[in-house]
């Protein structure tokens, strides 16, 4: 079995910085998402702009990058999609290798797949209430990720990831099948597996934080705690606070990496696909103070932050490691 990329990385620079959000990101730069595909097609209708995202997220500090892979729903025989696949970690890729030929400071940058619940691609953004696992049937979500995962590792040759990203995963249960699905591919015995980090969408209950499905904290982390294709666990895609406690519960039961990437604050409407900003963080860097003496591992942002977010998280980073003993 190889050493994680991830240890190894950590190792030399003890806390890492994942990047922000793409979809909401391009939207700010003008593009329109109005598909259920999300930002998914940018990979074909607009790669520069995707590209330029990547970049400006290596730019401004990001150990990990995450490719436009998100939304994508690949069907047996859908040659279009794999195509579109193989086209997000070809872009991604050349960015990296564009970053590390033009810098001289020899960093190096990761790169993640994106991989979405199976929620995220269903009507009502339901990868915030995950209801769906009681009505859709464990194979068909089996077979959901099983497809996205065996092409990106079997089939994009040099433009495989280093990192495979389950982010937004409302339930424990999701994330027992997800493991199920990768220990048949027998990843700890590969020369070349990635490494795997499951990252929860979570909710707040009467001063209780959950999945946003209604698991609690602990028995996510026993589930990490458990597996041995699991290297990190963590919390996206929820508000700071929420992310907060989660990571609160979470440190003293694992010695598994945490990740943790909050939006930035703003409350979405899965059914009118609008944002609200009454509860929006006005500095990140305060957020990435917090989580980081939490005891995360990782940290970044998701949806509506940008490049100067993940900048200030890169800076708390750095200060926060200059001033421990």
């Amino acid at each position: 079995m190889k050493q994680s990329k991830l240890s190894v990385l950590l190792n030399k620079n003890v806390k890492l910085v994942l990047d922000g959000a793409m979809a909401t990101e391009l939207q700010s730069r003008g593009h329109s998402l109005d598909t259920k595909l999300w930002s998914f097609p940018m990979v074909h209708d607009h790669p520069n702009s995707v590209r330029d995202v990547h970049m400006d997220y290596m730019n401004v500090g990001s150990d990990i990058i995450t490719a436009c892979t998100y939304q994508s729903d690949l069907k047996p025989e859908d040659k279009q999609t794999e195509q579109m696949m193989f086209d997000a970690m070809k872009i991604i890729h050349l960015a990296k290798q564009q970053y590390c030929t033009n810098q001289s400071n020899g960093r190096e940058v990761l790169i993640a797949a994106s991989m979405s619940s199976f929620g995220a691609n269903m009507d009502g953004a339901q990868e915030y209430d995950g209801r769906y696992v009681d009505e859709v049937d464990d194979e068909t979500i089996s077979s959901f990720h099983g497809r996205k995962i065996r092409y990106l590792l079997e089939k994009c040759g040099d433009y495989a990831p280093d990192i495979l990203l389950f982010e937004t995963i409302p339930s424990l249960k999701e994330a027992q099948i997800i493991q199920d699905v990768l220990s048949k591919l027998d990843l700890i015995n590969k020369t070349k597996q990635p490494d795997v980090l499951i990252s929860f969408s979570c909710k707040e209950e009467q001063g209780i934080v959950t999945t946003c499905y209604g698991d609690k904290i602990e028995e996510c982390i026993a589930f990490a705690n458990a597996s041995q294709i699991v290297q990190g666990v963590g919390v996206n895609c929820s508000t700071p606070d929420h992310t907060l406690q989660a990571l609160r519960i979470a440190r003293p039961l694992t010695t598994k990496l945490l990740v943790s990437y909050p939006n930035n604050g703003d409350v979405y409407d899965g059914i009118n696909k609008t944002w609200s900003h009454q509860n929006s963080v006005m500095s990140f860097g305060d957020v990435a103070s917090s989580l980081f003496d939490a005891g995360a591992d990782i940290v970044g942002g998701c949806c509506r932050t940008c490049p100067n977010d993940i900048n200030q998280i890169y800076n708390t980073r750095n200060r926060f490691l200059n001033e421990k003993p």
